[in-house]
């Protein structure tokens, strides 16, 4: 966006969980669309209830708690009856070391 001279949106805060059984990361619908982006395409997905589902996908910016900054692609999709606004899965998991404590319920994400 700075390359094509266009404004840099203010940072939007949401509740998000390392999922190690999804393959990409995930922003439930409706939650971006404050940033102001437009989608760079359309991913297909499968979830446990259903196949092909088309969703809009982003490129995006992530900041942990500990701030790690990475460059990822988000794709918009219903999370519903979850307590989390998305998903973090395998391609962030992948760029780091990450050690899930499962008797601590606690982890460990490091770059």
């Amino acid at each position: 966006m700075r390359e094509a001279g266009q404004p840099i949106p203010a940072p939007i805060q949401i509740n998000a969980l390392f999922d190690t059984g999804a393959s990409g990361s995930a922003i439930k619908a409706g939650e971006i669309a404050p940033l102001g982006l437009q989608p760079m395409g359309i991913r297909n997905i499968n979830t446990p209830s259903s196949i092909n589902v088309p969703c809009p996908e982003y490129a995006v910016r992530v900041i942990l708690p500990n701030s790690i900054v990475l460059a990822v692609t988000v794709i918009e999709t219903p999370l519903e009856g979850q307590n989390i606004e998305g998903l973090l899965g395998r391609d962030v998991i992948a760029q780091a070391v990450f050690i899930y404590i499962g008797y601590t319920g606690t982890f460990s994400f490091s770059i």
